[in-house]
């Protein structure tokens, strides 16, 4: 296995497997970043509870008098400019607490599984050594540590934990569009959404990791990987709003987080 997992809560509510199409649910994934700590979260669906989830979180953003074209970013609704911008004004600090909400009180309703994986920035190093359960096949790989490559690598360890919640290869993965550029692996820059790409070990084979990439108005689902990442970082973080994310995290019913590197777990500020 490529990543250490350090936790997991409940279990999904969910069990529809199809032995003839594995793929039965949707996974859609969204970054986030304060200060050195980098965040991936994974929202997972059943395909059958899609139409659900446009359904409520339209009826929603009606109540919030937000358009149904308006996408839900939470570096948008979060800051008072932004809002401004967006054609939010209308909604206050109070508004969007209570927004953010209504998004966690979806997520358990569906109910969408919330994966995700976290890393220390400032200590992730010019060598990462990739192990093995035999050590003599450990793998050391140089990479150019850039937020946008690990968010990458994170992408990929959020489905290291096996024993909760949907699996890898019962997903169709889909990655929000990011045509930042950037190194990790060699010396080409690359733009960040494909540094997502790779292989996964299901620990009877090794499958190619390579998700569908989607701009955020391409799906509800995205909206709810945006929130549910922002959620995640801020949890972590020792900022104004790490009470109130605190408090939504532990409110999701179905979740589980893995660390990058064990080192990396003391990155939580509580």
């Amino acid at each position: 296995m490529f990543f250490k997992a350090t936790l997991s809560i409940a279990t999904f509510g969910v069990h529809a497997i199809n032995t003839e199409n594995q793929a039965v649910y949707l996974a859609y994934g969204d970054e986030s970043q304060v200060n050195n700590l980098l965040i991936y979260a994974f929202a997972i669906i059943g395909k059958n509870y899609l139409s659900n989830l446009e359904f409520r979180l339209a009826e929603l953003k009606k109540f919030y008098r937000i358009p149904a074209s308006t996408i839900l970013h939470c570096k948008d609704i979060f800051s008072g400019d932004n809002r401004k911008k967006v054609g939010l004004a209308h909604l206050g600090e109070k508004d969007v607490f209570d927004l953010v909400k209504g998004v966690v009180a979806i997520i358990n309703r569906i109910p969408i599984f919330i994966k995700y994986a976290y890393c220390d920035h400032e200590k992730c190093k010019n060598v990462y050594t990739f192990p093995s359960s035999d050590t003599n096949l450990d793998c050391e790989l140089l990479i150019t540590p850039t937020p946008q490559g690990l968010h990458g690598l994170l992408a990929q360890a959020c489905f290291i934990d096996r024993s909760h919640g949907p699996l890898f290869e019962e997903c169709e993965v889909t990655v929000s569009h990011n045509a930042t550029k950037a190194k990790f692996i060699g010396k080409k820059r690359r733009q960040a959404h494909n540094w997502c790409s790779g292989f996964y070990d299901t620990g009877s084979a090794v499958k190619p990791f390579s998700p569908h990439i989607v701009k955020a108005d391409g799906s509800s689902m995205l909206q709810i990987a945006d929130v549910a990442s922002y959620i995640c970082s801020h949890a972590l973080s020792l900022n104004s709003k790490t009470d109130f994310s605190i408090a939504q995290l532990e409110c999701i019913q179905f979740k589980t987080a893995a660390v990058l590197l064990p080192e990396h777990a003391n990155v939580i500020k509580k």
